[in-house]
């Protein structure tokens, strides 16, 4: 039995203003029964302890508010993914 969680986390934007590149990224982890969250999601320790990362998409953060945001549509498609899971 696994359990899935919904990770939004800041990441470093590219590029220099005002050209800057999506600043948060939206994970999913799905932990096996028996083991913690990461607090960090660092794929190596995941696959050593079994978990797995997947990578939902990046967005704005500032630009949350649209349901047609790219943020909106990845934290969307992690719940997604989450509910499916958790059932």
């Amino acid at each position: 039995m696994c359990t899935a969680y919904v990770e939004i986390r800041s990441i470093n934007a590219k590029g220099t203003w005002p050209h800057r590149g999506p600043d948060k990224g939206v994970f999913v982890q799905i932990v096996p029964e028996g083991e913690k969250p990461l607090r960090v999601l660092n794929r190596k320790v995941a696959k050593k302890r079994g978990i797995i990362i997947i990578d939902c998409g990046v967005g704005y953060g500032q630009r949350y508010t649209s349901p047609n945001s790219m943020y909106s549509k990845a934290v969307a498609k992690a719940e997604k993914i989450v509910n499916s899971i958790n059932i």
